[in-house]
């Protein structure tokens, strides 16, 4: 928790809880809600600076970038500002990318791959425990 990273991957998953208090828009990752890998998170008070709805999101691939959280057990990036969010050009069969602070890659997530095993997963993943399963 707490490292920098970008983390790469499709979007599954966008809903945006206008009913909810700080009327969050959620980006899962990998695998739609609840199933998420990841999820990228804008709080309302910064959805403005976004200019683009969550619909137009869904199946692009997407970095976000920012510190690494803990949201009941599963990570997340919270973004503030349009430069934490870019549009992925994935290596082919690239599922998922995670970048540290120093731009290297961790690990890719091939598509072909049914599961990765926690002791091979990223470091930001294995604290998650069990299987990653990317397909």
């Amino acid at each position: 928790m707490g490292e920098t990273a970008t983390v790469c991957g499709m979007v599954a998953s966008a809903e945006y809880e206008v009913n909810e208090q700080n009327q969050a828009t959620l980006l899962d990752l990998g695998k739609p809600h609840p199933n998420a890998i990841f999820t990228a998170v804008i709080y309302g008070e910064n959805r403005a600076k976004f200019r683009t709805s969550e619909s137009s999101l869904r199946g692009k691939r997407i970095c976000v970038t920012g510190q690494i959280s803990d949201y009941h057990g599963k990570p997340e990036i919270v973004l503030t500002e349009p430069s934490q969010l870019s549009q992925w050009r994935a290596p082919l069969g690239w599922a998922m990318e995670i970048r540290t602070s120093a731009g290297s890659p961790l690990m890719p997530h091939n598509v072909k791959r049914t599961a990765v095993r926690a002791q091979t997963a990223p470091p930001v993943l294995r604290r998650y425990g069990g299987p990653i399963n990317t397909s």
